[in-house]
């Protein structure tokens, strides 16, 4: 099958599916894949499991396709799919242990201050390796971080989601934010030593 399908309006291909016609599921699917597979990445552990979970995804986004009500972004509508879907598997398979606490070292630094511009940052780090310093976060601060940080759920939809403590969140995000600017400073001091 060509790429014609990317430049084939959503609307159209979601109406195909709602008829059954086969084709139309594939395009959709080969339409959203691999953006929806590194947003499953970032939630699973292994390529294996982000694999997983982009299936299961697309089964539901297939079965909850008529509620759909072409209002907003339908790769929005899709996202919001996964990232439940990566919740709810998460959950049920793994024991995470969120930090309760909210003692006030955590917050005394500003987990956001790196002793490093941002520019010098984006010039000397590559995406992919700000993703994989991510993805070396323990489980319950990727979880939170991906959550807040990148997929936009406020601390009070997280809370709900996992079902914990709005200050629970704060916590964990705070923590996650702290091991971030640890390890981007010191990727930064082997970067820096490499063109000294």
């Amino acid at each position: 099958m060509s790429n014609i399908y990317i430049t084939i309006p959503d609307e159209e291909l979601i109406k195909g599916c709602l008829k059954q016609e086969e084709k139309y599921f594939s395009m959709l699917y080969q339409k959203h894949y691999r953006k929806m597979f590194h947003l499953c990445k970032r939630y699973a552990i292994n390529t294996e499991e982000a694999e997983d979970l982009a299936q299961e995804g697309f089964i539901l986004v297939f079965k909850q396709l008529k509620k759909f009500e072409f209002r907003g972004s339908f790769e929005g509508w899709i996202r919001r799919i996964m990232v439940n879907n990566a919740i709810n598997f998460i959950k049920d398979k793994k024991k995470l242990n969120f930090i309760e606490s909210t003692d006030e070292e955590l917050f005394q630094s500003d987990p956001e201050a790196f002793s490093v511009p941002n520019e010098e940052i984006s010039e000397h780090i590559s995406s992919e390796s700000l993703l994989k310093i991510v993805s070396e976060l323990p489980e319950t601060y990727r979880m939170i971080f991906n959550l807040f940080a990148i997929d936009g759920f406020s601390h009070k939809e997280i809370a709900e989601r996992l079902k914990i403590k709005e200050s629970t969140s704060r916590a964990n995000l705070t923590k996650a934010r702290l091991k971030l600017k640890k390890s981007v400073e010191e990727l930064l001091i082997k970067e820096r030593a490499n063109y000294a």
